[in-house]
């Protein structure tokens, strides 16, 4: 058991897999897996022919599919803020001044999101894979002088030309480690000043991602948007 927290792994098993007339039904069969979002819906079916231990059946989640945006942002970074301070400036606040809180907060809310639309620039959200945060200078050469080696073995086929592969992936594969061992124990080392950046790499590295799925409203159905599922946790909460 210690040696399984050591490796950060999850053992998803919950019940006596090994049965045999006369002996005491054991666990013999584990699943283990280093997310504990990645299996689901396990399930312990009778064994197979003769056997005495028990089939698994399991969904097994390995990577989730990571749904591509195509509608523009706005990018903050590049806002015509003095435009948009001098918008506010001549804005006339005491129109709402004697209205209901609700009536006011959308008034302040519709001249704060026309602002947006009229000095904030929209730009096209990128679907482009990102580098590793942890692939240096140093790795990325390594990796490219790796695949001219291969590239030169490809095209001549000789000993000589295999071994120099070898040797570049050797040692592609010996910077890569090397890189990605400073950048965890540097993030780990910051972790109480930076701890941003830890969780940040921490949801990089997770093989699947888990949502809010859908909802059931007081009508009976079943929520159809992310809005709608804002809107009900809000009035749940």
């Amino acid at each position: 058991m210690e040696t399984i927290k050591d490796l950060f792994l999850y053992q998803h098993v919950g019940g006596d897999t090994r049965h045999r007339v006369g002996q005491s039904p054991s666990r013999l069969d584990l699943l283990f897996t280093n997310e504990i979002g990645m299996i689901s819906e396990l399930d312990t079916l009778p064994p197979l022919g003769a056997s005495d231990h028990c089939c698994l059946l399991f969904k097994f989640a390995c990577y989730t599919e990571t749904r591509k945006s195509e509608t523009p942002r706005p990018n903050f970074y590049k806002g015509d803020y003095p435009s948009m301070k001098k918008t506010f400036q001549d804005t006339d606040w005491s129109e709402c001044e004697n209205e209901d809180i609700d009536i006011y907060w959308k008034f302040f809310l519709d001249c704060v999101n026309s602002s947006i639309e009229k000095h904030i620039p929209k730009v096209k959200p990128s679907n482009k894979a990102k580098k590793k945060p942890w692939l240096n200078k140093e790795a990325l050469i390594s990796i490219q002088e790796k695949k001219r080696a291969w590239k030169k073995y490809t095209m001549c086929k000789t000993k000589s030309h295999f071994q120099l592969y070898a040797q570049k992936r050797n040692i592609a594969s010996r910077t890569c480690r090397l890189a990605k061992l400073n950048f965890e124990r540097e993030i780990a080392l910051n972790i109480k000043s930076d701890s941003k950046s830890f969780w940040n790499y921490v949801r990089i590295q997770q093989k699947t991602n888990s949502s809010i799925g859908n909802l059931e409203c007081s009508d009976g159905t079943l929520t159809s948007s992310d809005t709608q599922k804002a809107e009900l946790l809000n009035a749940f909460f």
